[in-house]
Order: structure tokens, then C-alpha cells, then sequence
């Protein structure tokens, strides 16, 4: 057996943000029969030590931007910008929950929903 020089690597037991947006892509998939379905991907950031990950509603080849997620390594505090620039500070996993469900269950989010999945529908009348 090797030599382990790392010592005791216990799990930290709490949801990540990226487990949760991973859980709300599921949920998205699960309410729209797997029409939408979302994106994460990662933002090329400046500041040492920040993780900054876009999240992205997808119908078909089309992808609409619906939130930043700004956080440093230990995952709070994070910051979420969503597309009309308004931002949110979290200090931690309860305020982050609060602030995405506000974002997802917007009335600009629904509009966008339905919007994209009546572009999906009319996509495929057409063919």
C-alpha cells in the first residue's frame, strides 16, 4: 500500500450549488416531458480563487442565459447576477435557496419557459 500523505479526506456533508442547479435541471427536464433541460457552464474568471458558472435554460439548439453564479472555492458567499444585471448576495445554502427559487419561479422565467417551448413546438410543426 502507498504511502498516503494526504491524511483523512472526510466528506463535508451539504449540498453543494452545483448539486442543487444539477437537482433543478432534473426537476426542469421532469415538468417539460424532457423538452428543456439546462446548462452549466463554466465562465472564465479573473479573480483568483472564484468559480464563476453560467446557467442556461436549452430547447433544442437554443440556449437561453438565465443567471450567473459567482462563489469562491468554498462555495459561500455566492453572488447571482441574473440577466437583467440585478444582483443577489448569499451568504449561505439557505439565502442561495431562497434567491434561485425567486429567480426560477419568476414571471420573466415562466414567460421564457413557455416562450421556448412553443418555439420547440413550432419547430416541429414545420418539419
Amino acid at each position: 500500500m502507498s504511502l498516503n500523505l494526504w491524511g483523512d479526506l472526510k466528506t463535508i456533508d451539504f449540498q453543494s450549488p452545483l448539486i442543487i442547479l444539477k437537482e433543478q435541471t432534473k426537476v426542469l427536464e421532469d415538468l417539460t416531458k424532457n423538452l428543456l433541460s439546462c446548462k452549466l457552464n463554466s465562465i472564465n474568471t479573473k479573480v483568483k480563487g472564484k468559480l464563476a458558472i453560467n446557467f442556461s435554460i436549452i430547447a433544442n439548439s437554443y440556449s437561453y442565459s438565465l443567471f450567473d453564479l459567482i462563489c469562491v472555492l468554498e462555495f459561500y458567499p455566492i453572488d447571482l447576477i441574473d440577466n437583467a444585471d440585478n444582483l443577489v448576495k448569499c451568504s449561505n445554502e439557505e439565502e442561495f435557496l431562497i434567491a434561485l427559487k425567486n429567480i426560477l419561479s419568476s414571471p420573466e422565467t415562466k414567460k421564457v419557459i413557455h416562450k421556448l417551448l412553443h418555439y420547440i413546438k413550432t419547430t416541429e410543426q414545420a418539419q
